[in-house]
């Protein structure tokens, strides 16, 4: 899996990948990669399903709208195909997964904006 990894940095982002680490015990559905170049770090999830590719879209919609909405959301850099498995890159953002939060970790409420 590392050297499509590699394929899809290099391809896509015309970057030279320094390492990867597999993101284990977060998820059921999709392989997922912490990918880190020289200047930058990504995700990078990978289906094993090609029938899958249209989870990823839906996926990169949901994502920009959450954002416009000013919810912390990874930006989606591309969506595709390689080998015939769909992938995705997305901007890494650090912080601790949302599960591993404890009670003193949460955040008071935020007033939401109002939408017409």
């Amino acid at each position: 899996m590392k050297e499509i990894i590699n394929q899809i940095i290099e391809s896509e982002l015309n970057k030279t990948v320094e390492s990867i680490s597999e993101i284990t015990g977060l998820g059921l559905v999709n392989k997922v990669y912490d990918v880190n170049c020289q200047d930058k770090s990504y995700v990078i999830r990978i289906n094993l399903d090609r029938n899958k590719e249209f989870e990823f879209w839906k996926e990169k919609w949901c994502m920009e709208k959450a954002s416009s909405l000013d919810i912390p959301s990874p930006e989606v850099i591309k969506v595709g195909l390689i080998h015939n498995l769909p992938f995705m890159i997305m901007n890494k953002v650090e912080g601790s997964n949302g599960s591993k939060c404890s009670q003193d970790d949460i955040l008071s409420p935020v007033q939401p904006k109002q939408y017409l």
